[in-house]
């Protein structure tokens, strides 16, 4: 797992002490975007357009062309993101540096400041920038050894929830959903194991949230397609110990509660997480 940020990002996150807050990701602003392929040649049935579905089962696959893939979006009018995320990918595997670049008239790219990178796994990876508007946004993967595969690639807004999560929440360090069945003789002796891990899951309830935030337009949406099934990065804090993970819905959909005095709120998420080690 890896987020990097930009230092526009993390003045403002640090004027604010909430670099350590959890946030969650809106709407993907692909969804509205023409998705192309402008470096490297697609496999059958790998186009650029499956990193923008929001599932992880349908990749966009690529043969670099020599050593450089990219992807990109490009909009009807300005955008600007203040996060990019990438998941269900095999980066580490093909030895990929990684950059995220923006341009206005789609000739001549800008990388963002929050820097490069060269995944040292196939976790998640997220960009955390300082919103810049431009009409054309790109992945650039370079230094490639072999085909590139990337299930979800992710351009949007982070939501910083305005408060941090402490005891209680168990961060998936390894996988967490994993099926084991063991094989024991007569005797008692292990003869062997068979496992399956399909991924991890989490609980995360955060509690004391200010009405205004639950209430607002943002919250509201990502709360309509969290419940929906759709598809989120997460992080708890990420300022601390990096951990990102791309999730969705497991289990009850959110509710908000009041919680206490100062007509304060809570919240409970569960999240069945991409999880690739």
């Amino acid at each position: 797992m890896t987020i990097v940020l930009s230092p526009g990002r993390a003045a403002a996150l640090a004027a604010t002490g909430t670099i350590n807050n959890p946030f969650v990701t809106g709407s993907n602003f692909a969804d509205t975007a023409v998705i192309s392929t402008t470096a490297g040649i697609e496999a059958s049935g790998g186009q650029a357009a499956n990193a923008a579905s929001g599932t992880t089962f349908d990749f966009w696959s690529v043969t670099p062309n020599p050593s450089v893939a990219m992807w990109q979006a490009e909009f009807a009018s300005p955008v600007a993101p203040s996060f990019v995320g990438i998941a269900a990918h095999n980066l580490a595997d093909v030895g990929a540096t990684v950059r995220v670049q923006y341009s206005d008239d789609g000739v001549s790219f800008t990388d963002v400041s929050a820097g490069v990178v060269a995944p040292e796994d196939n976790q998640a990876i997220g960009f955390r920038i300082a919103p810049v508007a431009a009409r054309y946004w790109r992945v650039r993967i370079s230094d490639l050894t072999g085909p590139v595969a990337v299930g979800v690639i992710w351009i949007g807004e982070e939501i910083v929830i305005p408060r941090r999560l402490y005891q209680g929440y168990a961060p998936p360090i390894t996988p967490t959903e994993v099926n084991l069945q063991s094989n024991v003789s007569e005797g008692g002796h292990l003869l062997g194991s068979s496992v399956t891990r399909q991924g991890s899951a989490i609980s995360a309830a955060i509690q004391y949230l200010p009405p205004s935030f639950l209430r607002g337009a943002k919250w509201q949406d990502f709360q309509n397609r969290f419940n929906e099934g759709q598809g989120t990065f997460w992080a708890w804090r990420p300022g601390k110990y990096g951990d990102l993970h791309f999730g969705w819905r497991a289990g009850s959909p959110i509710v908000p509660q009041n919680s206490g005095p100062l007509d304060l709120m809570s919240v409970q998420m569960n999240l069945r997480l991409y999880d690739d080690v």
